[in-house]
């Protein structure tokens, strides 16, 4: 209490804690403008209706959300990195979509704890490296060296067969977030960018395409040795898919199919 709470601030003020960076105070300055905009519209619409013709209209005004304003010095205009934070959003976005295979019983719970680890070091980056620089890929989607050595041990022949299940499960994982992503890139960058320079946002938007497109084919080859190498974990799935389920992913499906039948 006597020295903690008594330094605290200014230890986190001197190492620029506090200080929020360009691109997001950008951000802030647009949802806080975009969300008054927005009230302002709704409270005119409501003006029209006759059930509340009645209403104190000027009071109600006094409710509505202020814009909160963040102005940018020069020098944060310059040094303002929206490909880096366009990034971190995506990667946000790949994170949600893992979460989201997993509660829909798509992916399972060792496969999503490992790609959201992993994906939480990568943002220690902060978007500066490309999305393609992902070495901990190899590590979860494929099967080493050792591995393939022990598969014959038979008190390892389990530790052998969940490595390809995750690995697969992983894989399948990645490219269905890879899709997601690339939907998202043209609303992130105009968002970001607000200096209305429609090259600049098409050059970072393409960028950004191509490294998840080659993330896409990163995961889509994985997901083929797994097929080639390993054809018995995989199993055959419906046309319609993209590509076949694993085992772990059919127990997921029965299970839920079950719950629903209940």
């Amino acid at each position: 209490m006597l020295v903690n709470a008594t330094t605290i601030k200014t230890l986190v003020n001197k190492l620029g804690l506090t200080e929020l960076p360009a691109v997001k105070k950008l951000m802030f300055s647009n949802a806080t403008g975009n969300i008054s905009n927005v009230c302002e519209l709704e409270m005119d619409l409501l003006k029209d209706d006759r059930f509340l013709s009645g209403a104190n209209w000027g009071l109600v005004r006094n409710y509505l959300p202020e814009p909160v304003s963040y102005p940018l010095t020069a020098r944060e205009l310059e040094s303002m990195d929206t490909l880096a934070e366009a990034r971190r959003r995506l990667l946000e976005k790949e994170r949600s979509s893992y979460w989201s295979q997993f509660r829909s019983g798509l992916l399972s719970a060792r496969a999503v704890a490992q790609l959201d680890n992993n994906l939480s070091e990568f943002l220690d980056f902060q978007g500066k490296v490309p999305m393609t620089e992902r070495s901990y890929l190899d590590d979860i989607c494929t099967v080493g060296k050792l591995s393939e050595a022990l598969k014959d041990i038979p008190f390892l022949k389990r530790y052998f067969s969940d490595k390809i299940t995750v690995g697969y499960d992983a894989s399948k994982a990645f490219v269905i977030a890879q899709q997601a992503m690339a939907k998202m890139v043209d609303s992130f960058v105009r968002e970001l960018d607000d200096s209305g320079d429609l090259d600049k946002q098409q050059k970072t938007a393409r960028l950004l395409k191509d490294e998840i497109r080659q993330n896409r084919l990163r995961g889509l080859q994985y997901i083929r040795n797994m097929h080639e190498n390993y054809p018995e974990v995989t199993v055959v799935s419906k046309p319609k898919m993209p590509f076949a389920l694993s085992s772990t992913t059919n127990v997921h499906l029965s299970r839920r199919c079950g719950e629903m039948a209940c």
